[in-house]
């Protein structure tokens, strides 16, 4: 099935003549398969018509290609003002021109503004080169200096390179060294945790026998204690029956 025809009058204004915006237009016309034609409005400078052709999807992607910077000049709005009647007989798409000297006049006279504008760009681009020049002296200068000093940076390096090189076998040896002195430790380590279970398990055997020490005294004492009481009875019955022989003493002299 084949997509819908439609034929757009449009209009494009900005800087849009004597700037090559009609071939633009065809351009972008053909490479879309549109036919029509493209001319300049002869009263208004600033103002370009077009007549275009096609399927209806193409032609609004065709006026956003048309929009904007386009080579030397810049279309500020491209718009659709009315649609014409669809002609079969359109086969391709043309730039109408206008008086050929007119447009030859037109031509030398914008080509006579691009010439200066490119001149005095030409002669800011000539300053500029200038410029960049001296800064290119003084940057060869600047990198001749540091030259030397990275000569002399070298210097230092080489000689910073060779104390390294002493410190590292230093280094190595004191490495070495250290091991040694590792192993040995790991050694007294052994021994220092040899002794420490000696140690544990002589103060178990300590604690035990302190603790039956404990035990036998504290059974000396119990027997002990028995006895000093046992004791004192003994001497309060002692000393009771004393004093009852002393009371039948006095009785008997007195009685006597």
């Amino acid at each position: 099935m084949s997509e819908p025809v439609a034929r757009w009058k449009c209009e494009a204004s900005g800087e849009v003549q004597r700037v090559g915006y009609r071939e633009v237009v065809r351009r972008a016309a053909t490479a879309r398969g549109l036919v029509g034609s493209v001319w300049n409005d002869t009263n208004d400078e600033f103002l370009v018509h077009i007549d275009v052709q096609g399927s209806s999807r193409i032609l609004g992607e065709f006026l956003g290609a048309i929009t904007g910077e386009q080579g030397l000049g810049r279309a500020e709005s491209v718009r659709r003002t009315g649609t014409l009647q669809v002609d079969p007989s359109l086969t391709k798409f043309k730039v109408i021109r206008g008086d050929p000297a007119l447009e030859t006049v037109d031509l030398a006279e914008r080509s006579a503004q691009l010439l200066t504008a490119l001149l005095g760009e030409t002669r800011g681009i000539a300053k500029e080169t200038h410029e960049i020049v001296n800064e290119t002296r003084g940057i060869s200068k600047a990198t001749h200096e540091i030259a030397n000093e990275t000569r002399g940076i070298s210097k230092e390096t080489h000689e910073i390179a060779n104390e390294t090189r002493g410190i590292a076998k230093e280094t190595h040896e004191i490495a070495s060294a250290t091991r040694g002195i590792a192993e040995e430790t790991r050694g007294i380590a052994a021994v220092g945790r040899e002794t420490l279970r000696e140690v544990k398990a002589s103060k178990v055997r300590l604690d035990r026998i302190a603790e039956a020490m404990r035990a036998d005294v504290q059974g000396s004492l119990q027997v002990l204690t028995r006895d000093v009481e046992a004791l004192k009875a003994q001497v309060a019955a002692l000393q009771q029956e004393l004093h009852h022989q002393g009371a039948v003493g006095r009785t008997a002299r007195s009685t006597g």
